[in-house]
C-alpha cells in the first residue's frame, strides 16, 4: 500500500480524534465546531474511498483500521446525531451549500458503512445502527428531492472523481 493511502488512514484517524474532542453542541441551525468536525471527517472517509478505488479490502488489512472501528463504536451516537441532522442544516433548496461539499460527505458515509462492513460482527452491528438510527433514508430522500426539483447546485469539472461508483447516485 502506498504512503498516500497510509496518510488518507491517518487523516481519517486523526479527524475521528477532533471530531471525539470538539465540544458536543447542537443549536438549532447554527453551524457548530462539532458539525464542521463531522463534515470533514466525512470528507476524509471520501478521500479514503476514492483512494482506494472504492475497494475496501485494500484499507482493512491496515493498522490504522483497528483505531478507526475503536473511535467510531465509542461515538457512534454523534456520529448518529450527525448523519441525522446533516440534511437539515445542508441540503436545501437554495443552492447555499456546494452540491461537491454535500456529496463528499454522503460518499464518506458510504465508505464507512459499505467498505468497513465485514471486519467484525460488533462493528457491523455499529454500522447498521449509524445507518438505521442515523436515519441515513432521510439524508437520501433530501438528496432525491434536491436533485429532482433541480436545486441541486451544479458541479464544476472535476467535481465528480472519475471512479466513483455508480450506486453513488447523489453525484448523477
Amino acid at each position: 500500500m502506498g504512503s498516500d493511502m497510509n496518510q488518507k488512514l491517518k487523516n481519517v484517524v486523526q479527524h475521528l480524534v477532533k471530531f471525539e474532542k470538539a465540544p458536543k453542541e447542537i443549536k438549532g441551525r447554527l453551524i457548530t465546531e462539532w458539525f464542521r468536525a463531522g463534515e470533514r471527517l466525512f470528507e476524509e472517509f471520501h478521500g479514503l474511498g476514492v483512494g482506494a478505488g472504492w475497494t475496501a479490502s485494500r484499507v482493512r488489512s491496515q493498522p490504522e483500521v483497528a483505531e478507526i472501528v475503536a473511535k467510531v463504536t465509542s461515538n457512534q451516537d454523534w456520529l448518529q446525531s450527525f448523519i441525522t441532522i446533516y440534511p437539515n442544516l445542508r441540503v436545501d433548496l437554495e443552492g447555499a451549500v456546494p452540491a461537491v461539499d454535500v456529496c463528499r460527505v454522503r460518499s464518506g458515509v458510504e465508505f464507512l458503512l459499505r467498505g468497513f462492513k465485514g471486519i467484525s460482527s460488533s462493528f457491523d452491528k455499529v454500522l447498521r445502527d449509524l445507518e438505521e438510527l442515523g436515519e441515513l433514508e432521510e439524508l437520501d430522500a433530501q438528496l432525491r428531492l434536491w436533485l429532482s426539483t433541480g436545486h441541486r447546485p451544479e458541479f464544476f469539472p472535476g467535481d465528480v472523481p472519475a471512479n466513483t461508483p455508480d450506486s453513488h447516485w447523489w453525484w448523477s
